[in-house]
């Protein structure tokens, strides 16, 4: 099959080339998505369009709303456009915080979904709805998630800051885990997640960090999320640390 990813030299982009490449596939991509902001790309003979290019940070988005839905849902709008053009899969990547949307970039998320799901019955085109939860692993050192950046600061010897109590639970899943259900994604919708809750001061905990700066809460950020979980889920939450502390070390060591 031949796979368009936008975004694919982003963090779970990388991983998921490196992936698909790894299982015969063949892949182009679109790096840096600016252009789809605008126009309608011009691909031809694409079986398969996973959409993962998008404004991903919250703090980003409460500050500039706008900038973070216009790009988001514009972006979405004319991938769309793409696949039906070329009677191609439409996979979405969108976000297990996508249902409460307490902030723009989740609201922006939602709004991408309803755009899917208008798509597919209009148009009767095979649009696919991927919510991901709090994807970690390698290849994220420009991230500004949780794992990275506790990862970073750990390696280069900077206390980590944690904003509120720590006792807010996430639902952690590893890159490969996410390829793995891009790669055999068929469903109209599922939720990619690894269905265990775990707290921020645990992964504190887990990464043997000392250094901690308490912080006032981030606006809009869900303290309890629900978790669903996904049976094809393959990598535990300390397997998964080791190898990414792994990876930030080498990739630290190469700079160095």
């Amino acid at each position: 099959m031949k796979y368009l990813i936008t975004g694919n030299k982003g963090f779970i982009g990388t991983n998921l080339t490196n992936y698909l490449l790894s299982k015969n596939e063949k892949v182009v991509g679109i790096d840096y998505p600016d252009d789809i902001y605008d126009s309608v790309p011009d691909h031809a003979g694409i079986d398969i369009i996973v959409h993962l290019a998008a404004e991903t940070n919250v703090r980003t988005s409460i500050d500039n709303p706008e900038n973070t839905i216009i790009k988001n849902t514009v972006s979405t709008l004319h991938m769309l456009e793409v696949a039906k053009q070329n009677n191609a899969h439409f996979i979405f990547a969108s976000s297990c915080g996508a249902a409460s949307s307490t902030n723009p970039y989740s609201a922006s998320k939602l709004a991408g979904e309803a755009i899917c799901k208008a798509y597919r019955r209009s148009y009767d085109m095979k649009v696919s709805v991927l919510r991901f939860s709090n994807v970690y692993g390698p290849h994220s050192d420009h991230k500004e998630s949780v794992i990275a950046k506790f990862i970073k600061a750990k390696l280069n010897n900077e206390p980590v800051t944690i904003f509120g109590s720590g006792h807010q639970m996430r639902d952690f899943i590893h890159v490969s885990d996410v390829c793995k259900a891009i790669h055999e994604c068929w469903d109209n919708y599922t939720e990619i997640s690894s269905g265990t809750l775990t707290s921020i001061n645990t992964i504190i905990e887990m990464l043997d960090i000392k250094d901690i700066i308490n912080d006032s809460p981030i606006e809009g950020e869900v303290f309890h999320p629900e978790t669903f979980g996904w049976s094809g889920c393959e990598v535990g939450l300390k397997e998964g640390l080791a190898s990414t502390l792994d990876w930030f070390s080498k990739l630290k060591n190469l700079i160095n």
